[in-house]
C-alpha cells in the first residue's frame, strides 16, 4: 500500500512523492535533479556533499545530497530540506521523516487517502 502526495519543489516542479515513514530524507531520481538544475531552482552551491544510506534490504548506496529551498504540500510549506539523489532512474520519489517531522503533527488517513497537517 503506497500513499502518494503531490509536492511542489522550489515553486517550480510539482511531482508525486511516495510517503515513506521508514525513509530518513527526501529521495529524488537523477532526472528530476537534472530538471531542477536546468530550471535554475537548484544550483551547484545547493549541493552539500554525499551521504551513505542503508536500505531496508541491508544494501548501502552513496548519494549526492543537496538542499531544496522550499517544499510545499497543499497550502503548507517548509524551507531548507535536505534531499538525496538516487542512483537509479527507476527509483520512486520518497518523502521521508526529515519532512514529516518538520511539519509537526501529521495525520494519515489510509481509508480516505488523505494527509492532514496540523499547525504547530
Amino acid at each position: 500500500w503506497t500513499f502518494s502526495i503531490p509536492i511542489l519543489i522550489n515553486g517550480a516542479l510539482k511531482i508525486d512523492f511516495i510517503l515513506d515513514s521508514g525513509a530518513s530524507d527526501v529521495l529524488i531520481s537523477p532526472d528530476v535533479a537534472l530538471t531542477l538544475i536546468r530550471t535554475g531552482t537548484v544550483s551547484e552551491s545547493d549541493f552539500i556533499g554525499t551521504q551513505t544510506y542503508q536500505f531496508a534490504n541491508g544494501s548501502k548506496a552513496k548519494s549526492k545530497v543537496f538542499m531544496i529551498h522550499k517544499i510545499e504540500i497543499g497550502n503548507k510549506s517548509i524551507e531548507n530540506v535536505k534531499a538525496s539523489i538516487s542512483n537509479s532512474l527507476s527509483a520512486p520519489m520518497l518523502l521521508g521523516q526529515s519532512v514529516l517531522n518538520r511539519f509537526g503533527k501529521v495525520i494519515i488517513d489510509y481509508q480516505n487517502s488523505t494527509l492532514t497537517i496540523i499547525d504547530k
